[in-house]
């Protein structure tokens, strides 16, 4: 998550229903574990929504990293 509110699965830029997915997929597939990195001046309320929607994808292990 940027400071800015984009966000990224790897280096690809993405919209948060289309991450969404592509989570949900992996989760489905065994991969349950995630690293949510995010700028320091992240907004916290975004952050705080990507992180549970990532929950709800399926995401079991969520680890995190911030970038100053």
């Amino acid at each position: 998550v940027t400071k800015n509110g984009q966000l990224f699965l790897g280096t690809q830029p993405m919209e948060l229903e289309a991450l969404k997915q592509q989570v949900k997929a992996d989760a489905k597939s065994g991969k349950a574990a995630m690293v949510l990195r995010a700028d320091g001046e992240v907004d916290y309320a975004k952050f705080m929504v990507v992180l549970d929607e990532m929950k709800k994808c399926g995401v079991q292990k969520i680890s995190l990293a911030a970038k100053q």
